[in-house]
């Protein structure tokens, strides 16, 4: 989180969100982050939290379609967001720590699925 740009709409210590990016801490291996451009991605939804949607899945991925940033506390956590990227299958399913208000910035963008 050091180093928020004025721009960004919301930041946590899993997330941050502008309106040209999404960046995900602790995406790949040694705590890296990945940074999405708002313009790959299709729509995100979000899921109930459960065993089938990934809730008990801290890193990683089950299958080469998705993948999911470091989030020890994603258990305990009250909404799964998976993110669809434009014309491709692979998805992320990422965790926040205030998921009430990152749908509210995500549907202003215009990126919450209906």
């Amino acid at each position: 989180m050091a180093g928020i740009k004025p721009d960004t709409l919301y930041s946590d210590n899993l997330v941050d969100i502008t309106r040209e990016i999404l960046v995900f801490h602790n995406y790949y291996f040694w705590g890296c982050g990945k940074t999405v451009p708002v313009g790959s991605i299709e729509k995100i939804e979000t899921l109930p939290p459960g065993p089938n949607n990934g809730s008990w899945r801290l890193w990683g991925s089950s299958s080469l379609m998705g993948w999911m940033p470091m989030d020890w506390r994603r258990p305990g956590r009250d909404r799964i967001f998976l993110l669809h990227y434009k014309n491709k299958k692979f998805q992320i399913g990422f965790t926040v720590e205030d998921s009430f208000k990152v749908r509210d910035v995500l549907g202003e963008m215009g990126l919450m699925k209906r």
